[in-house]
């Protein structure tokens, strides 16, 4: 499904299935992160599963749901856009910040390497 996870209190762990078909842990959720971005915004089939690491809770959102905030609190739905897209933001940044560290372990440059 499209729902979007926000983790309030606990942990969860994403994996996601390797070449060999095995599940492999890619990440663990720290609170007040979120999950199911590119599925909520994309309306796309995901690519991970969660669960949970003990007791957790998680806060959902369907799109759905979300539409029908439009209607009736488009600020409390414009305020989830942001927060997605800051979301976003950081994760684009952090990759682009490892590829560039890489790139620059790789070719022995800026760096003490």
């Amino acid at each position: 499904d499209q729902t979007l996870f926000v983790l309030a209190a606990g942990k969860l762990t994403v994996t996601s299935l390797d070449v060999d078909g095995v599940e492999q842990t890619v990440y663990t959720m720290k609170e007040g992160e979120c999950a199911g971005t590119r599925a909520f915004v994309e309306q796309s089939p995901r690519r991970a599963t969660l669960r949970a690491v003990g007791d957790a809770t998680v806060y959902t959102l369907t799109p759905e749901d979300f539409e029908s905030l439009l209607d009736t609190y488009p600020r409390v739905a414009f305020k989830v856009m942001r927060a997605l897209f800051r979301v976003t933001h950081a994760n684009l940044s952090r990759m682009n910040q490892e590829t560039k560290e890489l790139a620059n372990y790789i070719n022995k440059t800026n760096g003490r390497y």
